[in-house]
C-alpha cells in the first residue's frame, strides 16, 4: 500500500513538472513575438529595439534641393484642323471616332437652326398678312425648339470630349490639339494662355512651342487629373491625330522639398509620409505635394529640413498605421 502511494505521488509530480514546462513553452513565443506598437491613432508606430523588420525601411533627407524640377505632363493629338482649299470652311481630323460623328452632328444641327429660323421669320410674315395660320405658326415655332434642342445636346457631348466647337470654328491656318492631363494638384502651375514646350515621341529630338488654350471645367473623378488643351502649329502637316508627345509647362523650379514617389502614401484623397524620428521609431505626416515627374514629388508643406523620411517600406508602414 505505502508503495503504491510512493508510485502515484511520484505521478503526480511528474506531471506537475510537465505542466509547467508547458507552459514555459508556450510563454517563450509570446516573448518573442513582440511587434511594433501603434499609438496616437495610429501616427505613431514603436518597433522593438531588436526587430529584423527595421531592415526593411530607408529614409531620405527632405532638405531642399538644388535640382532643378519642371511641370511636364503626357498628352497625345486629339484633332488635327487645317483650312480647307476653298478657304471658307475647316477640314478636322479627330483621332476619336465619337468626336468625328457627334462634330458632323452638330455641324448639321446649327444648318437646321438656321433653317429652321428663317422657316418661322417667313411663316410668321405669312400670317401677318393673312397668308398662314396660326396652326403654321406653331409647327414653325417646334421645328427651331427641337432644332435648337439637338444642336444643344450634340454641343455638350463635344465639350465633354474636349472640345469647345466655336474654338473649332475660329482656327485659322494649320493647327494641331493635344490634350495633356494635369494632376489636379498641379493645375496652379498651368498659365492658360502660356507658352509651353512639347517634345513628340516621333520628333524626340524637337522641341516645339504651343500655347496652353484651355483648361477643363472637369477633374477625372479616377485619375484626378484635369484636361488642358495645347494648340501647336502644324504647317507641314506631319502631326497626325493619335500620336504621343509630353508637354512641359511654365519655368523650371530650384531649390525644392524633393522626395520619391514611393515616399508618399494615399488615404481618402490625403497623402501621408512617415518620418524616422528614432531607429525604431517612425511618425506619420500629412503633407501638400507637387508632382515632379513620374517617380518623384515636391513637398510643398509638412516637413522640415532635417527630417528624414521613409522612402522604402512606406506601404508596410501604412498598413500597420491605418490598420490594413
Amino acid at each position: 500500500m505505502r508503495r503504491l502511494l510512493a508510485i502515484s505521488t511520484a505521478g503526480v509530480l511528474a506531471l506537475a513538472a510537465c505542466g509547467k514546462k508547458r507552459e514555459s513553452v508556450k510563454e517563450r513565443p509570446a516573448e518573442t513575438a513582440r511587434g511594433p506598437v501603434v499609438s496616437e491613432q495610429g501616427a505613431r508606430i514603436v518597433f522593438p529595439p531588436d526587430s529584423p523588420g527595421l531592415k526593411q525601411f530607408t529614409t531620405a533627407d527632405s532638405k531642399k534641393s538644388e535640382t532643378v524640377v519642371t511641370l511636364s505632363a503626357p498628352a497625345r493629338v486629339v484633332a488635327s484642323i487645317a483650312t480647307a482649299s476653298s478657304g471658307r470652311e475647316h477640314v478636322v481630323l479627330f483621332e476619336s471616332p465619337d468626336a468625328t460623328t457627334t462634330w458632323s452632328q452638330y455641324r448639321q444641327g446649327r444648318v437646321l437652326v438656321e433653317r429652321t429660323t428663317k422657316a418661322l421669320a417667313r411663316v410668321q410674315e405669312m400670317y401677318q398678312n393673312l397668308g398662314a395660320t396660326g396652326r403654321e405658326v406653331t409647327e414653325a415655332e417646334t421645328d427651331l425648339a427641337t432644332a435648337r434642342a439637338t444642336s444643344a445636346e450634340s454641343e455638350g457631348r463635344m465639350r465633354a470630349l474636349g472640345f469647345n466647337p466655336s474654338d473649332l470654328q475660329a482656327v485659322s491656318g494649320n493647327i494641331t490639339w493635344l490634350m495633356a492631363d494635369v494632376p489636379e494638384a498641379e493645375l496652379h502651375n498651368v498659365p492658360k494662355g502660356g507658352k509651353v514646350t512639347v517634345r513628340f515621341t516621333s520628333f524626340p529630338e524637337e522641341a516645339v512651342t504651343g500655347r496652353a488654350e484651355a483648361i477643363s471645367d472637369i477633374v477625372d473623378p479616377s485619375s484626378r487629373t484635369v484636361r488642358v488643351r495645347v494648340a501647336v502649329p502644324n504647317p507641314q502637316r506631319r502631326l497626325l491625330p493619335g500620336m504621343f508627345a509630353r508637354v512641359t509647362f511654365g519655368d523650371p523650379r530650384h531649390g525644392v522639398r524633393l522626395l520619391p514617389s514611393s515616399a508618399v502614401v494615399t488615404v481618402e484623397e490625403h497623402s501621408y509620409v512617415f518620418v524616422r524620428v528614432k531607429e525604431n521609431e517612425f511618425v506619420r505626416r500629412e503633407v501638400t505635394l507637387q508632382r515632379a515627374g513620374s517617380d518623384a514629388v515636391i513637398v510643398l508643406a509638412g516637413l522640415a529640413d532635417g527630417d528624414l523620411v521613409v522612402s522604402s517600406g512606406a506601404l508596410l508602414l501604412k498598413g500597420l498605421s491605418f490598420g490594413y
